[in-house]
Order: structure tokens, then C-alpha cells, then sequence
């Protein structure tokens, strides 16, 4: 559609339905892994990251909530602006439309799509080791699972571990970074930017993460 001559609000609301990634697993699957369900394989997929700073929802509450926001974005789109098909382009990806919807909770804790993911790339990679090696391919995929759930593992205590340290200065710590510090957008400008009125107030398990 043309998105010319919209509103700032126009504009934010038509790039929410904008996807965080697609994964495209057309050309996956076949081999001894066949016969193993994963609703990636053969599909172009959307995919959703999420982060879950609350502790009063699970990450697959949250998941399933991406996925009925999802839709309802696409449905609205096309109620305001008549003539468009973002339902039915939405739906032509994924298994009956469904996105692949990835949380991350405060704990290490992971929606069940992350397995989706991870059993997508262990697959791929036992499928062309064993092409080469004579192996079991059970024990292939095995080992290639646990290759990338510790580097996803790591990837995303780091990500959290960042965010609540940010977050923590933002509502903790009441001076602003002083000049001379690291270069960067607002880095050493001795600025104080957060209009929050929590901002460099302590607010205890308000903090996010805490």
C-alpha cells in the first residue's frame, strides 16, 4: 500500500505489524530428521523477540498473547485502511499463520519456540555432519542441540544481565555520567534525559528485573 501522506501516528501504527526477523526454513528438512515435527520446516516464518521483565505472567502467557496481538494488528490494519490484505499476506507464513513467538524471562526462562529454533539449527548442522561421518543420528542432533542451547543460553543471560543493569542505573543511580567519560550520543553530555519521575529514585522490586 502506499504509505504516503500519513500521520506520525499512521506511520507507528502500520510499522507495528512490521516482524522482529523471518526464518526461512523452505529448502530444511528431508534426511533422518524427516519425520520429526517442527512447525519451521518447509515455511517461511514470521518471528516476534519479546522480553519479560514481569513476574505475574509466563513467558508462554506472553507468547500467546504476541501471537493474539498479532493477529489483531493485521485486522485493524485492514479495517482502517480498506483494500489492504495484511490478514491474508500474514497468513501465508508459517504453519497456518502462526509466528514464532520468543520470550525471555527474568530467570533464564524461555517460551517453547525457542525450541523450534534451536532444534532447527541442531538439525540443519547433524544433517550435513553425518554426511561426512558414519554417526548415529540421534547422537548427531543430540550433540548439535546442546552446542546451541548453551550459546543461545549465554546470549541471552547476557542480554538480560545488560538490561537490568541499565534499568538499575536509570532508577538508582542519582548522578548523571560526567563529561570526559566514553564518547557516544549522550554518553558525556552530563545530561540527565529520563523524565521518569522514578528516574534516580530507588523503587525496589518497581525496578524491573529486581
Amino acid at each position: 500500500m502506499n504509505t504516503r501522506g500519513l500521520d506520525e501516528d499512521g506511520q507507528r501504527f502500520l510499522q507495528g505489524i512490521i516482524p522482529d526477523m523471518l526464518i526461512d526454513a523452505r529448502g530444511c528438512g528431508g534426511g533422518p530428521f524427516n519425520a520429526l515435527p517442527n512447525r519451521l520446516v518447509g515455511f517461511q516464518t514470521l518471528g516476534e523477540h519479546k522480553t519479560l521483565a514481569s513476574i505475574s505472567m509466563s513467558v508462554e502467557a506472553r507468547a500467546e498473547l504476541i501471537q493474539q496481538q498479532y493477529e489483531k494488528h493485521a485486522q485493524e490494519l485492514d479495517a482502517r485502511y480498506p483494500g489492504s490484505t495484511f490478514k491474508k499476506e500474514k497468513d501465508t507464513y508459517g504453519m497456518g499463520g502462526l509466528l514464532c513467538a520468543l520470550v525471555s524471562g527474568p530467570f533464564g526462562n524461555l517460551s517453547d519456540d525457542f525450541n523450534l529454533v534451536v532444534d532447527l539449527i541442531a538439525r540443519e548442522k547433524a544433517t550435513a555432519w553425518i554426511e561426512k561421518r558414519k554417526v548415529n543420528p540421534k547422537a548427531a542432533l543430540a550433540l548439535f542441540k546442546l552446542g546451541v542451547v548453551r550459546r543461545l543460553g549465554l546470549f541471552v543471560t547476557r542480554g538480560w544481565s545488560q538490561l537490568i543493569i541499565d534499568r538499575w542505573r536509570d532508577a538508582v543511580v542519582g548522578r548523571p555520567l560526567q563529561s570526559g567519560g566514553p564518547s557516544g550520543a549522550g554518553l558525556n553530555t552530563g545530561v540527565a534525559f529520563s523524565t521518569s519521575p522514578r528516574h534516580s529514585g530507588y523503587c525496589g522490586m518497581n525496578v524491573p528485573g529486581a
